[in-house]
């Protein structure tokens, strides 16, 4: 798999030295099969969301001008496979329980658990695998599905030439 073929991961955190080691530790375990982005600033997160490319994000939940959960929110419109990890100092319920609705696929509270973390984003990597298979597959039978129709509709759809038969013939030759 070459680095353009990688899944794009997008880390998003005001914190620079928690973005420092998280990027680290990710880099370390899943540099070679991620294509790893941070940013620290919502706009510039918003930007990379917005080019289609992000299909794993992990992001502070609180952070100034743009929260998590809008991060989360642009990204599953943009790409609704997209996996997203929040890392947040509290646990607050209200916050959690949207970020679920939403589609977080989990969430770790700071100091983060770095061993935590590469787990849930291996689990979030064979999570978007199995999305992107699955999509695949369902392109894969609509496609195929269109084709038979299509080939249908020529069939049933005479053109100049055919000859048409004649149901009341009993031999069924040709008028």
């Amino acid at each position: 798999m070459t680095k353009t073929e990688c899944p794009r991961l997008l880390i998003v955190d005001d914190d620079p030295s928690i973005l420092r080691l998280v990027e680290m530790v990710l880099k370390k375990s899943f540099g070679s099969v991620l294509t790893i982005e941070c940013v620290s600033n919502a706009q510039e997160a918003i930007a990379r969301i917005n080019s289609g490319d992000v299909e794993l994000l992990v992001t502070d939940l609180e952070m100034p001008e743009v929260s998590g959960l809008e991060l989360l929110r642009r990204a599953k419109k943009q790409k609704p496979c997209t996996q997203v990890l929040l890392l947040t100092g509290s646990t607050d319920s209200a916050s959690l329980l949207d970020a679920l609705e939403m589609g977080a696929c989990d969430y770790l509270v700071k100091p983060v658990d770095l061993q935590m973390l590469e787990q849930l984003v291996g689990e979030a990597m064979q999570r978007l695998a199995r999305w992107k298979q699955a999509l695949r597959e369902t392109w894969a039978k609509k496609r195929i599905t269109e084709r038979v129709q299509l080939q249908s509709r020529k069939i049933k759809t005479p053109s100049a030439g055919t000859h048409h038969f004649d149901s009341s013939c009993p031999s069924g030759i040709p008028e």
